[in-house]
Parts: C-alpha cells; sequence; structure tokens
C-alpha cells in the first residue's frame, strides 16, 4: 500500500537525504525491567503490536516517483536482538551500555527499509534487563511511542496468561493522512496571516560569546526541585493555566529582553491530535508540529494578561494547527518564523 507523506515526514526525510549521519531524528527509548522475562514472548508481543499499526510496517519510497510516499508492508521481519551480560561485572557494565546505545543510534536507518525501529534485550542479572527500543522520528511522536509501549505490555502480559488482550482494533495512520488531503486551508489560511500580521522577523539573541568556549552544540540541563515544580503548578492553576503556558511566558519575556523587542514569536511544539477522525488520539503515527507564538511585552503589562493571551492563542490555534509551517511562512512573509522553539 503507498500514500502520500504528512508535511513533517517529508521534512524530516528530506533531512535524512540531506544529512544522513547526524542522527538528529533518531529516537532510543529505555526500559528497566526488574522481573524475570519470557524472551520468545517478548518477542511475539513486539511482532503483533507491528502488525496492528501500519506505521511500524511504513518505509519511505523517494527514487523514480515525482514525490516521495510512505510504502506500508503487510509483513515484516521483527528480530529482537538478545545480549545476555550476566557475567560482567558492575564497573564493566555501565561503560558497555553507555557503548551499546551509542553504537546503536550511530547506526541510524535506511528510510526505504521497513520496519523503521529496533528492539533489543540486554539481560544484566536473574531478575533485571535493560530494554533497548530504537525508532525514526518519522514514524511515531512522544504521544504515539507511549501508547504503543502500553500496547506491548498488554499484549506480553496476555501472551504470558494464554490469551489474548481486550485491545480494540487500532486506528490507521493513512486515515490521517487521507484527512490531511481533503483539508481547506483557505480559513487557515485568513487565520495565520491575521495572527502574523505586522510582525517583522524572526527575534535574535544576539549574546556575546567565544568561538572556543561554544562549540557547534552544546547542551545544559537543569532539574528543578519539588517545591519548586509544585511552586509553578500552584502558579499555574491560580491564573487558569497550564505549565506549558506559565514556561512559555517565562520564555517570552526573557525572549523580549534578550532581543530588546516587545514584539516577539517563539516556536511551540504541538501534540496535534484534534482533528476530525474517529480515536485520532489512540492513533500511532507522528502529528505534532510546531507552530508560531506570538506575544507583545509591553513594560507594564501584567503577568495574568500574559498568560490569559497566550492560552487564548493557544485555544485559537487548535482548529489550525496542522498548516503546514511552510505554508505558514508563504502566508506571512517571515521566513523564518521564529529562532527558538519551547518543547514541553
Amino acid at each position: 500500500m503507498l500514500y502520500p507523506l504528512s508535511p513533517l515526514q517529508h521534512g524530516m526525510l528530506s533531512h535524512a537525504l540531506r544529512s544522513p549521519r547526524d542522527g538528529i531524528n533518531i529516537e532510543q527509548t529505555t526500559v528497566h525491567v526488574c522481573e524475570e522475562l519470557d524472551v520468545p514472548a517478548f518477542e511475539e508481543a513486539w511482532r503483533r503490536v507491528i502488525a496492528r499499526h501500519d506505521v511500524l510496517r511504513t518505509a519511505f519510497c523517494w527514487k523514480d516517483q515525482p514525490e516521495p510516499m510512505q510504502r506500508v508492508h503487510a509483513s515484516v521481519e521483527v528480530a529482537l536482538h538478545f545480549e545476555d551480560w550476566r557475567a560482567l561485572g558492575d564497573d564493566a557494565r555501565p561503560q558497555k551500555y553507555e557503548a551499546f546505545l551509542e553504537s546503536d543510534r550511530a547506526r541510524g536507518f535506511d528510510l526505504a527499509v521497513a520496519p523503521l525501529m529496533r528492539t533489543a534485550l540486554l539481560r544484566f542479572g536473574e531478575r533485571e534487563y535493560q530494554f533497548v527500543w530504537t525508532f525514526h522520528h518519522a514514524v511515531l511522536d512522544g504521544r504515539a511511542f507511549v501508547m504503543v509501549m502500553r500496547e506491548f505490555w498488554a499484549i506480553y502480559d496476555a501472551i504470558l496468561r494464554g490469551g489474548d488482550p481486550a485491545l480494540p482494533p487500532a486506528p490507521q495512520y493513512r486515515d490521517f493522512i487521507e484527512w490531511l488531503g481533503k483539508r481547506d486551508h483557505s480559513v487557515s489560511e485568513k487565520f495565520w496571516r491575521e495572527a502574523l500580521k505586522g510582525f517583522p522577523a524572526a527575534n535574535v539573541i544576539d549574546l556575546p560569546r567565544r568561538a572556543a568556549e561554544h562549540p557547534a552544540h552544546h547542551e545544559h540541563a537543569r532539574s528543578l526541585s519539588r517545591e519548586a515544580t509544585a511552586a509553578l503548578a500552584t502558579a499555574a492553576s491560580a491564573h487558569g493555566v497550564s505549565v506549558n503556558t506559565l514556561v512559555q511566558a517565562a520564555w517570552a519575556l526573557l525572549l523580549s529582553r534578550y532581543s530588546r523587542e516587545e514584539d516577539v514569536v517563539f516556536g511551540s511544539v504541538r501534540a496535534c491530535r484534534h482533528f476530525g477522525i474517529r480515536d485520532a488520539k489512540k492513533m500511532a503515527g507522528l502529528f505534532i508540529n510546531t507552530l508560531p507564538m506570538r506575544a507583545v511585552i509591553t513594560p507594564d503589562l501584567p503577568l495574568g494578561d500574559l498568560l490569559k493571551g497566550l492560552r487564548s492563542l493557544q485555544r485559537a490555534q487548535r482548529d489550525h494547527e496542522q498548516t503546514p509551517q511552510f505554508e505558514i511562512q508563504r502566508w506571512s512573509g517571515v521566513a523564518p518564523l521564529f529562532r527558538s522553539v519551547v518543547i514541553f
């Protein structure tokens, strides 16, 4: 079966063909299991999960075709990679595990070959395993992989009991692609033109830096205390918004101060599962989109007004959240739309 790509899938495929080794869209999730596992049942559960969802049997076709397409295979070969590390000492295991993860990510995927996922089970002890699931982001987003993982454990438990799990038929990703192809973007065009009317250009944060101290890629992580997290939740609740909105407001303020501009736009990653298909929230696939969030930060703007404005914009975007980003850029005349993205 062949059908088109979603705009974000198209972007990820294009990026992978341009930069096949950068690993940006290679996702890797791990699960630490402290119980005895039935390895054949574990492997069979994954076969059944993959049989349920067309997107897990998908590969991409782009050669000798006017437009890239995704091909869904009736079945695919799934092999669980298993290694027994019980003989390793506690000192050697962490280093080998990190090397395994790095090597697995570096393998990447041939996007023309399904499935675009791998599974590995590493045995650490008599009742201790590490499960590694690696997949390409073009087939699953964050909410989808959690849903698929829950289905897997339900199927695995049912196999151990000798039965079948009580799971309803799974909605298929091709239904979303068909819905997307029938959309009339004229209403969304009007919305996005108005939303970005008068915005001149993406905000630039010009901080002094020395090249030697700032490599091309740098990460900084900070964990909030339980007390700080609880205080944020309380503050958000008092204003009738989510913590996500509170975080966006904080970023809007920082962006305004560091760019020295009152009118700011940043990207916000949305789940984008509010579309006209029954059981859309139970569908495995890639639905997320990064949309421009705009805020005008005046010196006397009360925090409550900023929060309400962002919340109002979030709600207004709901009917237009599946608009391709390149269309928003074309309609607004602003490219790039933003130089920073908030992912909550």
